[in-house]
């Protein structure tokens, strides 16, 4: 159910002290693959989550924080200011609407710091309401360390990526290889890893050269969702 699609009358009879999914993504450099690839993989969970759950869907926030990929290619990034006033005005309408379960699928690591500062200060306000975040590539990370080994990692428009992508979508540009076989990740090179204190992570030039699995996609997308919907069913009856 994609609630812009619905009339006034029928939002308000479905939504009313319900729950609703809001896909956010971003429009940024990913290599061999689409700009909007966070978005497309975000919206395709976030709708896969709400016919499990028969949960409405709001339209897909579209526009992120990811200034780090301006020097590589095509990237429309916003403020972290603009960011966290927008989205807390679009999450503070929709409690206005009287939703009282928010769920936020984020498809953008980006992104991710700011929407958790923005659920914490509509918490503080609207104590009322409970705010979930699905933070897509934080459960990806954790999943391929389950089924594969802890040193596999997500990547940014590389061969995990580019699976999720193939299997999510056929109509988004992906230029590599794509094969439906199974192909099983591998840790990177080992590099020098921090263990007690952080920096800034940036991205590099993606050496194209790997293929993408549609079944390792589809392997990785249904654990996720299934996973989320057996935490999730129980918070939101």
């Amino acid at each position: 159910m994609e609630i812009k699609y619905f009339c006034s009358r029928r939002l308000i009879e479905t939504v009313s002290n319900g729950s609703i999914i809001i896909p956010i993504g971003s429009l940024e450099w990913h290599g061999p693959i689409a700009t909007g690839s966070d978005s497309v993989i975000a919206e395709f969970i976030a709708k896969a989550i709400g016919l499990k759950l028969n949960i409405p869907v709001a339209p897909l926030i579209p526009y992120g924080f990811s200034c780090e990929h301006r020097e590589l290619g095509f990237t429309v990034s916003v403020s972290i200011s603009t960011f966290k006033s927008y989205l807390y005005e679009v999450l503070a309408e929709f409690v206005r609407n009287k939703i009282k379960n928010i769920i936020i699928v984020n498809g953008h690591g980006g992104n991710t710091p700011i929407v958790k500062a923005v659920m914490v200060d509509l918490k503080s306000k609207f104590t009322n309401v409970n705010i979930y975040l699905v933070d897509v590539w934080n459960v990806f990370s954790k999943i391929l360390k389950e089924k594969f080994g802890g040193d596999v990692q997500s990547d940014h428009g590389g061969p995990i990526e580019s699976s999720i992508l193939a299997y999510v979508s056929d109509h988004v540009e992906i230029d590599v290889e794509i094969t439906d076989e199974l192909i099983i990740p591998k840790a990177p090179a080992s590099t020098k890893r921090l263990k007690y204190v952080s920096k800034p992570w940036l991205p590099r030039e993606i050496d194209s050269k790997f293929e993408a699995s549609r079944k390792l996609g589809e392997i990785l997308v249904n654990e996720l969702v299934s996973k989320v919907i057996d935490e999730l069913g129980e918070e939101v009856k």
